[in-house]
């Protein structure tokens, strides 16, 4: 079955990998490191705090992050957005 890069499908298929790689990477005790809609980056530790990062270019792997400050566990209307839009398909709900 041949899927076009740039189809609704595709898109879904896509966004429900990146959900399933970030809920089985915290689940097996591992941060994940994203960019939020404001281009900061984001480390979510699995207890689920979180902090606004930077790198550290030519830092060794195990301290190559610098942690700059914690992020509020109120979480911004435009996180729940996100979080709205990446649940929802084009039928409804996707049960992820």
């Amino acid at each position: 079955m041949a899927i076009d890069f740039f189809s609704p499908e595709f898109e879904e298929m896509v966004m429900d990998a990146g959900r399933k790689a970030r809920r089985e990477a915290l689940a097996e005790g591992h941060p994940v490191v994203y960019l939020d809609p404001c281009g900061c980056y984001v480390q979510e530790l699995p207890d689920g705090r979180k902090f606004e990062i930077r790198f550290i270019p030519g830092a060794p792997p195990e301290s190559h992050i610098e942690r700059i400050r914690g992020l509020s566990s109120t979480i911004p209307q435009w996180a729940n957005d996100i979080e709205k839009a990446l649940t929802q398909s084009p039928s409804g709900p996707t049960g992820t």
